[in-house]
């Protein structure tokens, strides 16, 4: 029954999505929208929030930051909603220390729309960004009514985890070819011979 209950409403979702891009009006201007930020733990969140009504939090993809989301499509949701978009600590615009569990980073998402007073807010991700949405989703069902998924997974167990050095690469502060490569490619260690492999 929650099963059909939960798909109903990403069906929702999706469709409410596809009306409001299809009805975008005047744009605002997501660019000259001022990085604001919420205190937490030893650091800082940075975000943005543009648009009034119902809220949207969106989680970004991995290395992600405010400004790699289109701007023309944050815009276009802004028109009917109220849309909320961070850096996850140490990325972007945010201090602190980036968390090295999907549980920790659902919390902050929920720390967040506590601190914004967003209430019956949507949560939605982006590839790596899903599986913060949907593990929020599922921890803090009191906060999050509606589950928006772009390019992800679903929950569950992986079979292949993430490699220490595709985390060790990922979170520099700049990276070279080599490290585009890897963070692309991630590598899969050879257990035969402990080398890795591209």
């Amino acid at each position: 029954m929650k099963t059909i209950h939960l798909k109903k409403q990403i069906l929702y979702i999706t469709i409410l999505l596809f009306v409001t891009l299809s009805n975008a009006q005047q744009p605002l201007k997501y660019n000259k929208v001022k990085t604001e930020y919420i205190n937490y733990d030893n650091g800082s969140i940075a975000y943005k929030s543009i648009g009034k009504g119902r809220p949207i939090i969106l989680c970004n993809r991995f290395r992600g930051t405010l400004d790699t989301w289109d701007p023309l499509f944050l815009e276009t949701l802004a028109n009917n909603f109220k849309v909320v978009v961070f850096d996850y600590p140490e990325i972007g615009y945010s201090s602190g220390k980036f968390p090295k569990d999907i549980i920790s980073l659902a919390k902050i998402v929920k720390e967040i729309t506590h601190s914004l007073k967003l209430d019956n807010a949507i949560i939605g991700g982006w590839s790596f960004g899903g599986y913060i949405a949907q593990t929020a989703a599922l921890e803090y069902p009191d906060v999050f009514t509606h589950l928006i998924i772009i390019g992800s997974n679903p929950p569950g167990e992986n079979e292949l985890s993430f490699e220490p050095i595709f985390l060790e690469r990922a979170l520099k502060p700049s990276n070279n070819e080599e490290d585009e490569v890897i963070l692309f490619f991630e590598p899969i260690l050879n257990e035969a011979s402990g080398a890795n492999s591209v």
